[in-house]
């Protein structure tokens, strides 16, 4: 009976835990999402127009004209994220402006995120400590709760990315319904390419992983006792419908552009593209100095070093300035043609933390491996590991690699070193970073110290997260004032009190509260 009573009471207390993260991770992303002003999330004005532009299209497309030339290439690369986005601002029938229905809708999308890792988490592995130091950890990059609330397509390939991952572990754990898991999983995956080609290589390293298990005998057992219905019907068609939309964009671009997503110049001409900043940056960068500072081995440290530093603080946009003119919202004088001024936030304390848990977690890997294969008997060991953690390491490796390989290439070919270093480029294997920290900084504890640990850094985590980002009050990224509406009425004044006397295709390089509006209505 006693023992009965405090099952009962531990199993509350995980409950009540895991209830208090989720929700506090949610009210983040609310005040992130009300507090930030415009355009200091990267990207964020660019995926604002492009949502106006599905937003004010009669169909599921768009396409080119001169007022859009500044965006680049947009007929042929992925478009779920904006086309989903811009239908749905239709059902803004609110009282507040369209950029907080945006970003309200990624708080739920990513909140759908957090929940599917947290379901990984239980697929993983039986103990509950790991499951809230996990939950706990993840909910409280601060970088990642920032990002939560942010207009971008990101937020949609993350949340794709941890289900498909979810559906790919209850398919292996499922002893019976693999076909639903197997569903789900494929559709997750399609979905994702549709949002953002840089989940492709997530889906290739999930695929690899499942493919030997679909020739094990009582996979194809199962397969081929499915009985034909209409779900097996619908089920199959909109997994065709899903390969179909993939083709028309991958396999288009692969056929006609010979690449896997278009450049500028393949949509439009050298003088179009010059209005686009990113093309135009390129072609800037191009002009510098080739010499290289890192080989590729000491580029890799110094690339762990800034991509641990970009996910445990914030990375934020603050300015983008060109033509060597200096605007007000910019706050700096440029004497390149090009620059922007970013900002870092972060607790120094947490970031030199983050690091040595990083660090020692090799050493914990290959301690659990030495154990296995030595068969030593280790003290307080929690569970044995399941064949889940190191597919997650898998994952983890694979993409971590294909995402160092990228910006070592883009560093060797513009001789910048943090050009496309940010940190949410691995937020889709994020969670199970958070799992595989967790599951070795815990297995090897007693209980009564993983609870005290768990709690501890849960709590550390939590004080130099959002409370103390408050407590400093970080105004660059903080707002001033209210917005109005998104997709303002009228007709937008040829002097604008932002853009001066500019031609409009001037105005989109340089990001602020006001000039963007003034660019969708245009």
């Amino acid at each position: 009976m006693k023992h009965s009573v405090k099952k009962i009471l531990s199993e509350r207390w995980y409950i009540f835990s895991i209830s208090i993260i989720l929700l506090y991770f949610f009210l983040q992303g609310i005040f992130f999402a009300f507090s930030i002003r415009q355009g200091v999330y990267p990207d964020e004005n660019y995926h604002l127009v492009l949502i106006s532009l599905y937003y004010k299209s009669h169909g599921f497309f768009v396409t080119h004209s001169p007022e859009t030339y500044f965006l680049g290439p947009i007929q042929h690369l992925p478009y779920l994220y904006h086309l989903l986005a811009g239908k749905l601002l239709h059902l803004n029938i609110f009282p507040i402006a369209d950029i907080y229905f945006l970003r309200l809708l990624s708080v739920l999308i990513n909140f759908g995120t957090v929940v599917f890792a947290f379901l990984t988490f239980t697929r993983a592995t039986k103990n509950k400590l790991v499951h809230v130091l996990a939950l706990g950890m993840l909910t409280n990059f601060l970088y990642y709760t920032f990002m939560s609330a942010s207009t971008t397509y990101d937020v949609l390939v993350n949340f794709f990315a941890m289900g498909s991952i979810y559906f790919l572990f209850s398919f292996f754990q499922k002893k019976r319904g693999k076909g639903n898991s197997l569903f789900f999983f494929f559709s997750f995956l399609f979905l994702g390419s549709l949002t953002k080609y840089t989940f492709l290589p997530l889906a290739t390293i999930l695929v690899i992983i499942l493919l030997p298990s679909l020739f094990q005998k009582n996979i194809r057992t199962e397969m081929a006792n499915i009985k034909f219905s209409k779900k097996i019907v619908f089920s199959s068609i909109f997994l065709l419908i899903l390969i179909i939309l993939n083709l028309n964009i991958y396999g288009y671009n692969l056929l006609h552009f010979k690449n896997i997503i278009p450049k500028c110049t393949d949509e439009l001409t050298h003088e179009q593209c010059l209005n686009n900043i990113f093309y135009s940056s390129e072609l800037y960068f191009s002009t510098e100095t080739e010499n290289h500072a890192f080989a590729p081995v000491s580029y890799f440290f110094e690339w762990k070093d800034l991509m641990g530093k970009n996910i445990s603080g914030i990375y934020a946009l603050q300015g983008f300035c060109k033509n060597e003119q200096e605007y007000d919202n910019c706050q700096f004088k440029s004497e390149d043609s090009f620059s922007s001024v970013t900002s870092i936030y972060q607790s120094e304390l947490y970031r030199k933390f983050f690091t040595f848990l990083i660090a020692i977690l090799p050493l914990l890997i290959l301690f659990e491996a030495l154990t296995n294969i030595l068969r030593i008997h280790a003290p307080f060991k929690q569970e044995k590991m399941s064949a889940f953690i190191p597919m997650s390491i898998t994952i983890i490796l694979f993409y971590s690699i294909i995402v160092l390989y990228a910006n070592f290439s883009a560093y060797y070919s513009t001789g910048t070193f943090a050009v496309t270093i940010h940190g949410r480029y691995l937020f889709p294997v994020l969670p199970l970073m958070c799992l595989v920290l967790s599951f070795f900084l815990l297995n090897y504890l007693s209980k009564k110290i993983a609870i005290f640990f768990t709690a501890a850094f849960v709590m550390f985590m939590f004080w130099n997260g959002l409370p103390l980002f408050i407590q400093d009050k970080q105004s660059s990224f903080i707002r001033n004032g209210k917005y109005e509406s998104l997709l303002p009425q009228g007709s937008c004044s040829a002097k604008h009190p932002i853009c001066g006397d500019l031609d409009p295709e001037e105005w989109a390089p340089c990001a602020s509260e006001n000039i963007w509006q003034c660019l969708i209505q245009k």
